[in-house]
């Protein structure tokens, strides 16, 4: 919430942090990376998927989507099936 705080209240000065790179890097950092890992968690609760089908299915890259599978195994969300080569939740 602090880092989105801006030190004017006017419009103008509103509608530029909203519309900045950095604005589009702070929403990706504080709430578009937990939005993907939820979708990704709604994926993998009907069936284990692997980084290419979820990359498929989200439109992402395999890279983003196994950095978001690398924190999650370490937050204990996945584990990765080795005999089925696929995520599922943990």
């Amino acid at each position: 919430r602090e880092r989105l705080r801006l030190p004017e209240k006017k419009r103008d000065t509103y509608e530029a942090f909203f519309r900045s790179p950095t604005f589009e890097r702070l929403f990706d950092e504080l709430i578009g990376d937990h939005l993907t890992m939820s979708q990704i968690m709604l994926f993998l609760g009907k069936t284990p998927r692997s980084t290419t089908e979820i990359s498929t299915l989200l439109g992402l890259s395999p890279s983003e989507v196994s950095r978001h599978m690398k924190q999650s195994s370490r937050q204990g969300l996945v584990r990765y099936d080795e005999a089925q080569k696929c995520y599922a939740p943990a």
